[in-house]
C-alpha cells in the first residue's frame, strides 16, 4: 500500500497546479516587475523595490517549496509502490 490514496492524488495534483500557477502569476504581476525596476534603480540597496521583494520573498519561497514537497511525496510514492 502506498503513502497516498488513489482518490487523493487528483486533489493533490489540483492544489499543486494552483500553487504553481499562483507563483507564475505573482511573478508576472509583482516580483518580475519589481526586479526589473530594481535593476535600473540608482538607489541600489536603499530601493523601495528591494524592500518589496524582501517583504514578499517568503510567499514565493513557500509556493515553490510546497510544489517541490508534493513532487518529493510523489517520487517516494512511486518508488515504494509494490
Amino acid at each position: 500500500m502506498g503513502l497516498i490514496r488513489a482518490d487523493a492524488v487528483r486533489q493533490i495534483a489540483t492544489v499543486r497546479q494552483m500553487g504553481q500557477i499562483a507563483a507564475h502569476v505573482l511573478t508576472v504581476l509583482f516580483w518580475g516587475r519589481w526586479q526589473a525596476k530594481l535593476s535600473k534603480d540608482p538607489l541600489g540597496a536603499a530601493s523601495p523595490y528591494l524592500a518589496k521583494i524582501l517583504c514578499t520573498h517568503w510567499i514565493r519561497t513557500m509556493l515553490i517549496s510546497a510544489y517541490g514537497f508534493i513532487l518529493l511525496l510523489w517520487a517516494i510514492e512511486s518508488v515504494t509502490r509494490e
